[in-house]
């Protein structure tokens, strides 16, 4: 009878040793098997620490809206005699800034240091209101913004009724507007100059035919490339990859758009594929979830502050992003920026019937409250 010839001992397959999570609590990446998870709530010192130091000029380049509350009173309706159909008497109006203009009554709120802001407005009564406006927010730098004559751009505003404190269907103005060849490149070489004289750029796209056209897309994504010393950071609806060498900072729904070309994608993936893409910091607000800070060997996340009470959202992101950059002049920390992001929003979403701002009192105030 043979004997058994005896099989060899596999080898053992050595298993990579990884550095400890910074929070142990919390896995490593889906995506990137080397980058750690952590967990990192809103410290009250360091929001003071960014408001000592927050003097650093930052610059605002985007779709400046107005916001427009008509506030409904159907006790004083009336027939029309003309057309037989009940009027909606407007007994009380509101007029502010949205869009970029939200984000910049943002900045100016948190008293950032000089803030320059780059934009276009119609030739119409809404763009001379929208100007006064901007010029009204006191951010001690110059406002460029142009007044497009002609009729081809038509100044954007929301026109929200209200009706018993709830809003009703909106009215959207200057949705289709087209501005010539000659006034982006005067826009373009304006962003050239102001990027030499600040540190931090933030860049809002509202609209879909707005301020952000082909060619001025073009230029502006060609001179951040070629520009690595400009962080911009790039809040975007419709054009989400129009600036690659921006830092990105998205919703979760848009992040998941981006990065798998759908809506449901978990933040984490999405932030994952999107920091492989492009190489750069990425920050993604997943609503009562908070946000995440994606870096190339960490990620971030930073839990939302509660609310009790009712909620707004309605301008939350601008007040986010203009946290986030105020937070990244004064520290060049992505994640304490973010901090500071998450405050403003906080105090922004409490803000019912109003695209909110934030102060460094109300801030305080929310983080007293938190602590609690």
């Amino acid at each position: 009878m043979p004997m058994p010839v005896p099989m060899p001992m596999p080898m053992p397959v050595p298993v990579p040793v990884l550095p400890p999570p910074i929070c142990p609590n919390f896995p490593p990446h889906r995506g990137n098997p080397m980058a750690m998870l952590s967990e990192c709530a809103v410290e009250a010192a360091v929001i003071r620490d960014l408001f000592e130091r927050r003097n650093s000029p930052v610059a605002l380049l985007g779709d400046f809206c107005l916001d427009a509350y008509w506030e409904i009173d159907p006790t004083r309706s009336e027939t029309s005699l003309e057309t037989g159909l009940a009027t909606q008497p407007v007994s009380r109006q509101r007029y502010s800034l949205g869009g970029a203009g939200n984000v910049l009554a943002n900045l100016c709120a948190l008293q950032a240091g000089q803030v320059s802001c780059i934009g276009v407005v119609g030739a119409d009564l809404f763009g001379d209101y929208l100007a006064k406006l901007v010029h009204g927010c006191n951010c001690d730098a110059p406002s460029l913004i142009w007044k497009i004559p002609g009729g081809a751009y038509q100044t954007p505003v929301y026109c929200k009724p209200m009706l018993a404190g709830r809003e009703l269907p909106r009215f959207d103005l200057g949705v289709a507007n087209d501005i010539p060849e000659a006034i982006q490149e005067e826009v373009f070489r304006a962003f050239c100059d102001i990027c030499k004289c600040v540190k931090v750029l933030a860049i809002n796209q509202q609209l879909k035919r707005g301020l952000h056209q082909p060619y001025l897309r073009r230029r502006l994504a060609d001179y951040l490339a070629s520009h690595p010393e400009v962080v911009a950071i790039y809040d975007g609806r419709d054009y989400l990859d129009a600036y690659p060498a921006a830092v990105l900072k998205l919703n979760a729904r848009d992040a998941a758009r981006l990065a798998f070309a759908r809506d449901d994608a978990p933040a984490l993936d999405a932030g994952d594929a999107l920091l492989q893409r492009f190489r750069r910091p990425v920050v993604i607000t997943d609503g009562a979830n908070g946000c995440y800070v994606f870096e190339l060997d960490l990620t971030t996340h930073i839990p939302a502050i509660p609310s009790s009470g009712p909620i707004d959202i309605v301008g939350a992101g601008d007040s986010f992003l203009a946290g986030l950059a105020v937070g990244y002049a004064a520290s060049r920390d992505w994640v304490k920026a973010a901090q500071l992001g998450t405050c403003c929003s906080a105090v922004s979403i409490r803000k019912i019937g109003q695209t909110g701002s934030a102060t460094p009192e109300e801030i305080a105030e929310i983080l007293r409250q938190d602590t609690k």
